[in-house]
């Protein structure tokens, strides 16, 4: 597992993963990337990594020039990812780390973030959980969603407008916005 591109590109992720944790493989994150880099690109944005686990998503996004907030409930994730912003020699005005439940966090945080990665734990709720929280919330009323889920595990995204979609092995991406009622508009 590496940093695919900008200044951190082809660092390794070298330490031993925690376990239970699944990250977002090299190919899926360059993918990715390279489709937020023609929408809106990266750089200067703040990229909100849910469900971090090993935090190599919202790195990808840092080395590309933005800002990212971690947020897991796993000690073992949050101090994984501590490890490799000291490893990488991270300036603190590039990354913050929060331990939280996800959706408790996605239900109260004021920051308004860019750009929303999702990827909870396969075979759970939490993916429909989040969805509902961020539709529920106007502070997410301009971010961009991204899904990361099991590709049989589609998720019900009617309360969004699909950007992207793309099918990765065992895994789907969804890029989205969120609808607005024409009045609304």
């Amino acid at each position: 597992m590496r940093i695919i591109s900008g200044y951190l590109g082809g660092r390794q992720i070298g330490a031993k993963l925690p376990e239970g944790i699944r990250p977002t493989t090299d190919m899926g994150r360059e993918w990715l990337f390279n489709v937020l880099d023609n929408l809106v690109g990266v750089d200067g944005l703040l990229f909100l990594d849910l469900f971090a686990g090993s935090g190599v998503t919202g790195l990808e996004a840092i080395s590309r020039g933005g800002n990212s907030h971690f947020v897991d409930k796993s000690k073992n994730s949050i101090d994984y990812i501590g490890k490799l912003v000291s490893a990488f020699e991270l300036n603190n005005k590039q990354y913050s780390i929060t331990r939280s439940d996800s959706i408790k966090f996605l239900s109260c945080t004021e920051l308004i973030f860019d750009i929303i990665f999702i990827d909870p734990p396969y075979k759970t709720l939490l993916c429909k959980q989040s969805l509902d929280a961020i539709s529920s919330r106007a502070v997410f009323d301009n971010s961009l969603i991204v899904i990361e889920t099991q590709s049989f595990q589609r998720p019900n995204i009617s309360a969004f407008e699909l950007i992207k979609e793309k099918k990765m092995g065992n895994s789907i991406f969804f890029i989205l916005k969120k609808k607005f009622l024409k009045s609304q508009s």
